[in-house]
């Protein structure tokens, strides 16, 4: 009997919630098509691996869309991870169409000071039917925002990496691994007692 306790302790200290599974080796990509989303859509959740709320746009019937017939139309519009201390997205990237330069800035959420701070700037002078995605290397990005002075179209938002594993863990699985530790020793110290 005290053999499984302690089994089931340690088993316990090694799990993850379901809402935070991703595969540390292989990473995490997701991608917002906005083909399911209705007509005339502002602000929604894009739901997958993390709630995504997306904003600033509308989602319309397209010939430019990267892919399907619908995407986001707007001159700015925003990407947020519902909690910006849980989760980030290691990159982002996104299929964009439009008649002026188009700017693609992404944001990380800095423990130190507690704020989001702007994390790269990038851009395409010609997009038609482009990829513009956030240079260099992966980063904790929490935001991220296109913008032009011009309407312009955005279609298969892709967020994460499919070879970068999670970002910041939430505090359900820090108190899961403590618990599970916790209830580890507390097994240990009674067995050695017992003895």
């Amino acid at each position: 009997m005290r053999g499984s306790t302690v089994l089931a302790a340690c088993l316990l200290a090694f799990a993850v919630p379901a809402a935070a599974v991703q595969n540390e080796i292989d990473g995490y990509e997701e991608t917002v098509t906005f083909d399911n989303v209705a007509l005339d859509t502002g602000a929604f959740t894009a739901t997958g691996a993390f709630d995504n709320f997306v904003s600033g746009g509308i989602v319309v019937a397209t010939a430019f869309a990267h892919s399907g017939g619908q995407a986001y139309q707007g001159t700015s519009m925003g990407f947020i991870v519902e909690d910006q201390i849980d989760y980030s997205w290691p990159a982002v990237g996104g299929w964009v169409t439009g008649s002026g330069r188009i700017y693609l800035e992404t944001f990380d959420f800095d423990p130190d000071s507690g704020t989001e701070i702007s994390n790269s700037l990038s851009w395409l002078d010609d997009p038609f039917n482009a990829y513009l995605a956030a240079p260099g290397d992966p980063a904790f990005i929490t935001r991220a925002r296109y913008y032009s002075d011009s309407v312009f179209i955005l279609d298969d938002l892709v967020l994460g990496l499919v070879d970068v594993g999670p970002g910041i863990p939430e505090p359900a699985t820090w108190s899961l691994l403590i618990t599970g530790f916790g209830l580890t020793g507390s097994a240990m110290r009674r067995r050695r007692f017992a003895a």
